[in-house]
């Protein structure tokens, strides 16, 4: 069956047209609408918050149960102690292996600048746009410190998983 036939096929169902990439070809991913398959069980999810906490603490993690594709959504946030003085505070998003090998990682930055002695400067948490990408069984999606937390910091992540399609193109 050609491309044609099913776009043929199904417009005659009434079945939406799918995204296609430049070359004509099907996307490999669904937007959040469109997706299926998903129940929320095993939860793909997690939350979490630590404090006074040394480099390299993982403060929220998902393994990936099967392969597929996947909608991510990731959040962090950070509380500075009562008197803060100005630093940059570093977290990374890691994708690992089934091997426990880093993958993939993004580092992020959260920004304290004490400007005068009534205000003080900060930049806020972050929300990553939802990523759509394909992970493999037993991967593991995880927010880890790269920097050092102060007496009465606390950091807070967030990560929640669904999956796009039923079954691995």
């Amino acid at each position: 069956m050609t491309l044609g036939t099913l776009k043929w096929l199904a417009q005659a169902l009434g079945i939406p047209r799918p995204q296609l990439s430049p070359q004509g070809l099907p996307l490999p991913v669904a937007t959040p609408e469109l997706s299926f398959g998903w129940s929320g069980s095993p939860a793909l999810y997690n939350d979490n918050n630590v404090t006074n906490q040394p480099i390299g603490s993982v403060f929220a993690t998902v393994t990936v149960p099967d392969d597929g594709f996947y909608c991510v959504d990731a959040s962090w946030a950070y509380a500075p102690a009562a008197a803060p003085t100005s630093r940059v505070f570093l977290v990374r998003l890691q994708i690992l292996d089934a091997n426990s090998k880093v993958v993939w990682q993004l580092t992020d930055f959260w920004i304290i600048s004490v400007d005068t002695a009534v205000g003080t400067l900060f930049e806020s948490g972050k929300q990553m746009p939802t990523m759509m990408l394909h992970l493999p069984k037993d991967a593991v999606v995880r927010w880890i410190t790269a920097s050092a937390g102060l007496l009465g910091e606390v950091i807070y992540g967030a990560i929640a998983m669904r999956l796009c399609y039923q079954d691995n193109m």
